[in-house]
């Protein structure tokens, strides 16, 4: 990360992160188009496969904001909060 930024800002109201860098945008606009793409592909053959992967994509997707977002619990810490 540069310039010591999150990608994604922890919400004011609520519980999540939304993208606060172009870099946490492009992130988000990823996930939306794969899933846009993975429903005109898989939604049709087989409900089970598409479910599977959404819930992979997913998964995907909040790994990734934990790890580039600022922290959610008052109580963590990551290593860009300690200088």
């Amino acid at each position: 990360m540069s310039e010591n930024k999150y990608f994604f800002r922890k919400k004011k109201f609520g519980w999540g992160w939304t993208p606060a860098t172009w870099e946490g945008w492009l992130i988000t606009l990823g996930y939306v188009a794969a899933v846009f793409v993975l429903a005109l592909t898989e939604a049709e053959t087989d409900i089970v496969q598409f479910l599977v992967s959404l819930f992979v994509l997913t998964a995907l997707l909040i790994v990734i904001t934990i790890k580039f977002g600022e922290p959610i619990w008052p109580f963590e810490k990551k290593d860009q909060d300690k200088n």
